[in-house]
């Protein structure tokens, strides 16, 4: 029984591999959905739209299934850019030579007693 579930969510992937443009499958929902990741580079939205009818249909006409399966196929195109601020502040001259407290605090610190 578990045998023959898991041959034919198999069949269902394997069925959907075999187009071209096809990157990865996922079956879900117990069979009754089929997730189907295409290369954006590879295929175009009206491919896309044509390649669930194709897939659903090979599906039909070769499988015994109960119920109905949805085939989603996803096309995604991801831009990542980075945005960077990066802040140097330059110190006016003679910064460095300069005590880095007041002279009213520098009187605190050196006072003897």
């Amino acid at each position: 029984m578990v045998e023959s579930y898991i041959k034919r969510l198999k069949e269902m992937e394997d069925i959907a591999l075999s187009y071209p443009g096809v990157v990865k499958t996922y079956t879900i929902q117990a069979g009754r959905e089929l997730r189907v990741i295409v290369g954006a580079e590879k295929l175009s939205d009206m491919e896309s739209e044509s390649l669930s009818h194709d897939i659903a249909k090979k599906i039909q006409d070769e499988m015994t299934y109960p119920g109905q399966v949805k085939i989603t196929v996803i096309r995604e195109t991801r831009s990542v850019a980075y945005a960077n601020r990066i802040f140097i502040q330059i110190p006016p001259s003679g910064f460095y030579n300069q005590s880095p407290f007041p002279l009213s605090w520098k009187g605190l610190f050196l006072r003897n007693t």
